[in-house]
Parts: C-alpha cells; sequence; structure tokens
C-alpha cells in the first residue's frame, strides 16, 4: 500500500509533536533530579485534558484526522512551555555537561514512550495484512479491554518513581521498596486480567457480537499486558537511577521482536502463529527475574498460566485464578499498602 499525498502534512504535524516531546524531556530531567514528580503528573493529565479539549470539538466539525493531530501537537506544546516556566533552575544551555545529560535524558525517554505507543498500531497492521479486517477488529478490541484492565499498573508506576528517587542513597532501602512495588503492580494487574479471561468465553454475548477468535487474542494479550506489569516497576527504579538507556534498549528488543515474530508467525501458521508471535516477544520481560524476588515471579508465572492454560475458551480457569487470588494475593496486597500507608504517613510527618 502507498502512503497517500494528503496524509503527509499530518505526518509532518506529529513528527513535530514528536521534537516538542524530545525538548520537554530535556526540562524534565531538571524535576527528575529535584524528584518533583507530582508535579510532571498534574502537567500531564492537564496536557492531556488540552488535547481532550481540543480534539472533540474539532472532530464534530468535521475536520477529520486533523482533529487528534492538532490535540495531540497542543498538548506536547503546552506540556514544553510549561515545563520551561516551572522547572526549578532555569536551563543554563552554556553548560555543556547539562545539555548533555538533558538530551540523553529527553532522547532516550521519548523514544521509549514512542515504541510503546507504536506496539499496538504494529500489532492491528500485521492482524490486517495477514488475517483479514474482521480478525484485525477482534485484535484491536482485545487490545483496548486489556488497556482498561492494566489501568492500575500505569498508576503504580507513576507513585513508585519518586518514592525509589528518594531511596537512591539507601540500596536495603530502595530493594525492598522496588520488591513491594513489583509484587504490588503484578498481583494488581494479574486481578483485572484474571477476570478477562475468566469472562472471556461470555464477551461476544456481552458485547453484542460475536468476535471471531476472541478467545484467542485476549488470553495472549493478557499474558502481555501482566509481563509488562511485572517489568513497570523495573523500569521505574531504571529511570529514578538515571538509566534511562537500559529501559530504551529494552524497548527496542521488545519492539523487533514483534515486528519480526508477527508476520513471521501469521503468515506461517495463521491466527496460531500470530498468538506464538506475540508471546514471543515478551522474551526480554524475562529480564525481571534477574532481580531474584522469587514471590514476585513465582506469582507473575502463576498468573500467566492461567491465560495459557484458556487458551482456545476454557474460561474455568480464570476463575481458578481469581480463587487463588482472593485467597493468597489478597491478603499480601492488603498488607503491602498498609505498610506503604505509614511509611509516607512517617516522612510526612517528619517533613
Amino acid at each position: 500500500a502507498h502512503l497517500p499525498p494528503q496524509a503527509l502534512p499530518p505526518l509532518l504535524v506529529l513528527g513535530g509533536a514528536g521534537l516538542l516531546q524530545g525538548a520537554s524531556g530535556v526540562l524534565w530531567v531538571r524535576l527528575e533530579r529535584a524528584l518533583a514528580y507530582p508535579l510532571v503528573a498534574r502537567l500531564e493529565l492537564l496536557g492531556q485534558g488540552l488535547s481532550l479539549s481540543l480534539s472533540v470539538p474539532l472532530a464534530l466539525q468535521g475536520l477529520g484526522v486533523w482533529a487528534p493531530t492538532l490535540g495531540y501537537f497542543a498538548q506536547h506544546l503546552f506540556l514544553l512551555l510549561a515545563l520551561w516556566h516551572l522547572a526549578p533552575t532555569p536551563p543554563r544551555w552554556q553548560k555543556p555537561a547539562w545539555l548533555r545529560e538533558g538530551l540523553a535524558f529527553g532522547f532516550r525517554g521519548s523514544l521509549s514512550a514512542l515504541l510503546a505507543q507504536v506496539r499496538p498500531t504494529l500489532a492491528l497492521a500485521v492482524a490486517h495484512r495477514f488475517l483479514g479486517e474482521e480478525m484485525a477488529g477482534a485484535v484491536a478490541l482485545a487490545l483496548k479491554l486489556v488497556d482498561y484492565a492494566s489501568l492500575a499498573k500505569g498508576v503504580l508506576f507513576r507513585v513508585a518513581l519518586p518514592v525509589l528517587g528518594r531511596l537512591q542513597g539507601e540500596p536495603e532501602a530502595f530493594r525492598g521498596a522496588l520488591e513491594g512495588f513489583a509484587l504490588l503492580s503484578t498481583l494488581g494487574s494479574g486481578l483485572p486480567l484474571l477476570a478477562l479471561t475468566a469472562l472471556g468465553g461470555h464477551l461476544p454475548a456481552l458485547l453484542g457480537r460475536d468476535w471471531p477468535s476472541l478467545d484467542l487474542f485476549l488470553p495472549v494479550l493478557a499474558l502481555a499486558g501482566l509481563a509488562h506489569g511485572v517489568f513497570l516497576p523495573q523500569a521505574a527504579a531504571l529511570l529514578a537511577l538515571g538509566r534511562a538507556g537500559v529501559v530504551l534498549r529494552f524497548e527496542l528488543l521488545h519492539t523487533a521482536l514483534l515486528l519480526a515474530l508477527l508476520p513471521l508467525g501469521a503468515s506461517t501458521l495463521g491466527l496460531w502463529g500470530y498468538a506464538l508471535g506475540y508471546m514471543g516477544a515478551l522474551l526480554p520481560y524475562g529480564s525481571f527475574l534477574s532481580l531474584r524476588f522469587p514471590l514476585v515471579w513465582g506469582w507473575g508465572v502463576f498468573m500467566g498460566m492461567v491465560p495459557l492454560l484458556s487458551l482456545g475458551g476454557k474460561g474455568f480457569w480464570g476463575w481458578i485464578g481469581l480463587l487463588f487470588w482472593g485467597a493468597w494475593a489478597l491478603p499480601q496486597t492488603l498488607r503491602i499498602l498498609t505498610s506503604f500507608l505509614k511509611s509516607s504517613r512517617r516522612e510526612e510527618r517528619t517533613c
């Protein structure tokens, strides 16, 4: 397929938004060093609100693809200007060391975020090319369901960044906090994904349409969401330590595996080959096992086996997983949350 000429202007605007995002990363490194993560989170929420408030009216006016494009551009322009104005230390461009650090951090962080956004589009494009339009629709639906079910891991990632940042100089406390966040992220990601797996056979009826092979796509993508939830705290720890390059290398490897395995599997084995390719691309997540948190990866393996056993619509394995989660994981989750709340209150009293 050839790119139509009218697609070029929106793509150029999106490229400009990517440059703005990279420049924002240069300023964000100052806030990262000052541990001002709540400020960054508020700015990001305001930027997303601005994007929606601009995109929706433009879409209603019939601007088509320009509506989300202009909203996205406005979001990153706002972030750049706000970070410039609110940075604790004004940028000093005459300092080469600071400029190199900021550019490196901004480039790595922005490219990692961009790759994470590209992967679902890549998965849909391969499904449409090799499996047909209807199958691509089922993949898109499964991706959205897993995305909504995995909301908690994104929130936890934002909470973990400032906590791990404050503990950089205390190795034992840092490791303990990382293990706690990793267990919370694993259990928190696993619960809704187990529920999706349990309901997988009934979802077509609930959604009002018999989506083809949703019972195959959903467990595979649920497994991918769980693996990402296990890895996110490790990514937060690496970012807090200023090692964004390690996270970028992981994102590049994962994207390259998807790009290689999805077309290969779909073209040779069809639907099952596509599913196997998606699971094969999860191999980089195994790097988390090097942290030697037996409880974390034990729960991860257990909850990862449930979607695998549920392939083909065997949703009762999801119900069994939910029973185990309620009996053993829920008390651990509540205990870790209580411990974090107590420690945060102690820090507030000492400040």
